[in-house]
């Protein structure tokens, strides 16, 4: 049995805000919209099923801005390759005034996900 380290796992892509809920039970919804050209960017994110995803967005030359913690929800890829990516967490955990300079806008954006996942080290047997 191997030892578990923990690992920074990130995901950078271009693409373009799609959606953001708060519900009446405080659960928020937040997804964005990617090109055929950012696939293999996206298909990386499976990594974050089930881990906590720190995700950050970035207009233009603009400093980047935190949108919160989410968990990964939901990958949907077209037959032309467009991705929506879907993320949900809880108002606690959003920054929805930042949430809200992104909101509506039709412009690119750099996204940043981030997760620290732990993975379990394989050690060599002693057994020859």
């Amino acid at each position: 049995m191997g030892e578990e380290k923990t690992v920074k796992f990130v995901v950078n892509a271009v693409g373009q805000y799609h959606a953001f809920n708060i519900k009446n039970n405080k659960g928020v919804d937040l997804s964005f919209k990617f090109s055929y050209d950012e696939r293999i960017n996206i298909l990386k994110t499976i990594t974050f099923v089930g881990q906590n995803v720190e995700i950050q967005a970035k207009k233009g030359a603009g400093k980047p801005v935190k949108l919160g913690m989410y968990n990964f929800q939901e990958l949907k890829m077209d037959r032309d390759g467009e991705t929506t990516l879907k993320f949900t967490s809880e108002v606690d955990y959003v920054y929805t005034e930042n949430v809200n300079e992104i909101v509506g806008k039709d412009e690119l954006l750099k996204i940043r996900m981030v997760a620290n996942i732990i993975m379990e080290e394989e050690t060599p047997d002693d057994e020859e």
